[in-house]
């Protein structure tokens, strides 16, 4: 399961949580796949997809590199909050231009 169930959603609800998340993820690594050399933090996908909030950006993020597909590079930028954020990149070879 892609969607994380921290609010105990069952039957239909839960597939179609499922769903959302899965289009999501689909979407966010066309993003990574249409620029494989760019490095992204969270919120320059956020700002591509806004009808998504941060929360849900990070979480696909999360299993997009946990699946092998993103690649965490050691670039930081700020983001909104005036944080550092650690960027991303597609994963499969450019990725060793950032480490």
């Amino acid at each position: 399961m892609n969607f994380y169930n921290t609010i105990n959603l069952e039957g239909i609800d839960l597939i179609d949580a499922n769903k959302k998340v899965i289009r999501q993820e689909a979407l966010i690594l066309a993003l990574f796949e249409k620029y494989p050399t760019i490095q992204f933090t969270p919120f320059d996908v956020q700002r591509m997809f806004t009808k998504y909030p941060i929360t849900s950006i990070r979480r696909a993020i999360t299993n997009l590199t946990e699946r092998g597909m993103l690649t965490k590079c050691n670039v930081f930028r700020e983001g909104n909050y005036g944080m550092k954020n650690h960027c991303w990149v597609l994963s499969g070879g450019q990725q060793e231009l950032f480490k």
